[in-house]
């Protein structure tokens, strides 16, 4: 799926706002989980593990790069007064529906993330295996590490 079709399934779908960091980690859960199910990602981002965790700057850049200019991110301050930066659509039209296994991959994100507080959902992405055998700073290949997984569990 084209990045912009993920960020859209996610704002729309979502019942919460989502922040730049929230929405960079759903979208490495959904490639994460995809490259599980189907041996391949659901995006086409190559994963770094940054300083927080999975993040890159593609998400982003593909929102600012809007050629139609669908989405805003909006300056907001947080319970604790510190910046974050919201993501929301302004306009619903021209994206891609996802397949039925990229539905199902995404939806499940959402039911697995939407009702947890930032602390809970930041311990989700750093449980995952590529989180935990990856070092700082690394590309994280999420098929290579797929089928890493996968055979560890046998």
């Amino acid at each position: 799926m084209e990045i912009l079709s993920i960020v859209a399934y996610f704002v729309k779908n979502s019942k919460i706002q989502l922040t730049k960091g929230r929405l960079n980690k759903l979208v490495y859960l959904a490639d994460w989980k995809f490259s599980l199910d189907y041996n391949k990602q659901i995006s086409k981002i190559n994963w770094k593990f940054n300083h927080y965790g999975p993040y890159v700057d593609d998400i982003e850049n593909s929102i600012v790069n809007d050629s139609l200019n669908r989405f805003e991110i909006v300056a907001d301050t947080t319970y604790f007064g510190s910046q974050k930066y919201i993501i929301k659509m302004k306009q619903d039209l021209n994206f891609s529906l996802p397949n039925n296994e990229e539905k199902r991959v995404l939806d499940l994100i959402i039911e697995l993330t939407d009702e947890l507080n930032w602390t809970d959902f930041i311990n989700l992405v750093y449980s995952t295996y590529p989180i935990k055998v990856t070092s700082r700073g690394d590309i994280m290949d999420l098929v290579k590490l797929s089928k890493e997984y996968k055979n560890t569990k046998r």
